[in-house]
């Protein structure tokens, strides 16, 4: 029901499964996103962070989370959740790609002096994201899944030197900033 978008009744079984104390992460932030996609954005927010306040260290939560900040246009919240995600499961490649994902399309990035600063020129944010999809493919343990993930990232977005780079398993050139890591 969820893949078909049968938003109200996901939230029917997530209301009953709680009612039945059917309490766990899964539960809660299914609920949360399906509020939200209902469009009802206010107990959507509200049941997001009751979810992570009794599972602060669930990536997907935090990344959920991220994701519909995103969407109310308040990426600076939205950057520091997804890489919350990043923290709470830092062996996760999905958590750094996904993360890196959002610092593309919205242009935001922790600087050196630790702020989130933003929006930022893609070739500024390229800097950061470099380091991060290498350490997404280190994680995956060279996983051609996630190789060919940052691949295509950097396909859409007309950077074929560094995709080539990445596809080639060769040294990416350009400037990177590791400050996020």
């Amino acid at each position: 029901y969820y893949k078909i978008g049968k938003w109200e009744w996901v939230v029917s079984v997530c209301e009953s499964a709680l009612e039945k104390r059917i309490d766990n992460v899964v539960v809660r932030r299914n609920k949360a996103r399906a509020l939200a996609r209902m469009g009802n954005m206010d107990d959507a927010e509200i049941a997001f962070r009751e979810c992570i306040h009794e599972f602060p260290t669930n990536s997907q939560v935090l990344q959920w989370y991220s994701d519909f900040l995103d969407d109310q246009r308040r990426f600076i919240e939205a950057y520091e959740y997804s890489e919350k995600g990043v923290i709470a499961a830092p062996d996760e490649p999905t958590t750094y790609t996904n993360h890196t994902i959002q610092m593309f399309n919205r242009g935001y990035v922790r600087a050196e002096s630790g702020k989130v600063e933003g929006p930022l020129p893609q070739a500024r944010v390229l800097a950061y994201c470099l380091p991060l999809f290498l350490e997404a493919i280190a994680r995956s343990k060279n996983a051609a899944p996630i190789r060919e993930t940052v691949v295509n990232i950097l396909v859409r977005r007309d950077l074929t030197r560094d995709a080539q780079a990445f596809m080639d398993g060769s040294e990416v050139t350009g400037r990177q900033d590791r400050s996020t890591l």
